[in-house]
């Protein structure tokens, strides 16, 4: 009978490759600690302790080459007793494949993150934190993704106060406003550019996309179709459109252009309407009014009499740049309600977790404590 083989030691890249600042390597296996204790040099000095509640910070260093800054957590017998190393590479793309060589060429086999998960996940809400991960686009995605991969979602599950009906309730609730946010970091919302010709959307998309992606002129009309991007706003991954200025169609092309852009419109979670702030003429005001977000754009040029009866409009300016932050704050604002990160904070991050956690908060104010924290125990179990 042969001697059964041994199992390997396998890495995988976590994140998005070329997306977001950070990336995260995993390393799972039996000479797991071996191989990051050849490659990881702390800054303090001395070697990384495994510790699953602490971060080394340090650098991968090659055959005497440092081959990025990065941050380490040695987690000890993460799943049936395999020891597990999460590697922050803060260097992109290049710098995290060249992490992963330093691993591989030392014995560790390169695998997909699927495979990864599947092996050392300890549980469901890991698995949704890795598979999450993978589509992470933003710094901030990254980060708060990876406090729940550590467990911060989970232990603030389970520390649920259930002999204090009215503080577990308001803890639900507290969750529960996480969620938006949550999903929205790897789930990109839908953000539309709407308005009449010439009104600077095309300008506006290139200064939140921080690129030339569209044909920007002055002459109305010249947005064709609808063109969407993947950017960042606020920190906030978001499928940002551009879409075709409303008026009078002067062809069929552009009737199916206008068309076009009241669907994606009417698709998106959020319309911005952007009006040319510096214009004589007022707008339509039930195009106003009908909007959610007003955006008054060219106030570089000054802002025409009629933006003064519209106070909780925006003034920004697409050549100069004036505003945009503001503007992309209230977008977040209005998506997510926040975005920001603080270490260690708990995330509802999935439709599932979010589902169970509201049956616990119904069945929780209905007086019916152990149905709730029956419900809430299942966001952490497989069963």
């Amino acid at each position: 009978m042969s001697a059964p083989r041994p199992t390997p030691t396998v890495a995988a890249i976590l994140t998005p490759l070329g997306q977001g600042g950070i990336a995260i390597l995993h390393v799972a296996g039996p000479r797991a600690f071996e191989l990051a204790a050849a490659l990881f040099r702390p800054k303090s000095g001395g070697a990384a302790a495994p510790d699953a509640r602490r971060l080394f910070y340090g650098h991968v260093v090659d055959d005497g080459e440092v081959v990025d800054e990065v941050l380490v957590r040695l987690v000890p017998g993460a799943a049936a007793g395999e020891d597990r190393v999460e590697v922050n590479c803060h260097g992109g793309l290049v710098a995290v494949q060249r992490v992963l060589e330093c691993f591989t060429r030392r014995g560790a086999r390169a695998v997909e993150p699927q495979a990864l998960v599947r092996r050392t996940a300890r549980g469901p809400l890991e698995a949704e934190a890795a598979e999450a991960l993978e589509q992470a686009a933003t710094p901030l995605g990254v980060e708060v993704l990876l406090d729940q991969l550590g467990g911060a979602l989970e232990r603030a599950v389970r520390a649920l106060p259930w002999e204090r009906p009215a503080d577990a309730a308001a803890a639900l609730r507290a969750l529960l406003a996480t969620e938006r946010l949550g999903r929205a970091l790897w789930q990109p919302l839908g953000v539309a550019l709407v308005g009449p010709v010439n009104a600077g959307k095309s300008s506006l998309f290139n200064a939140l996309a921080r690129e030339d992606r569209m044909i920007v002129s002055p002459t109305p009309g010249t947005t064709r179709d609808a063109v969407s991007a993947l950017v960042a706003v606020g920190g906030l991954p978001v499928r940002l459109t551009d879409t075709a200025g409303e008026r009078e169609p002067a062809c069929a092309i552009e009737r199916e252009a206008i068309a076009r852009a009241r669907a994606a419109a009417a698709e998106a979670d959020l319309a911005v309407l952007v009006l040319d702030g510096s214009a004589a003429q007022e707008p339509p005001r039930p195009l106003v009014d009908a909007a959610g977000l007003v955006a008054l754009n060219k106030c570089d040029l000054g802002l025409a009499p009629w933006t003064r009866a519209l106070p909780d409009a925006l003034a920004v300016s697409a050549m100069r740049g004036d505003g945009l932050d503001a503007l992309a704050g209230r977008i977040v604002g209005t998506l997510v309600g926040e975005a920001a990160h603080e270490p260690g904070r708990a995330v509802v991050f999935t439709g599932r977790q979010g589902r169970l956690l509201g049956e616990a908060l119904a069945r929780a104010e209905a007086g019916e404590m152990d149905a709730a924290r029956r419900a809430a125990e299942r966001v952490c179990s497989r069963g």
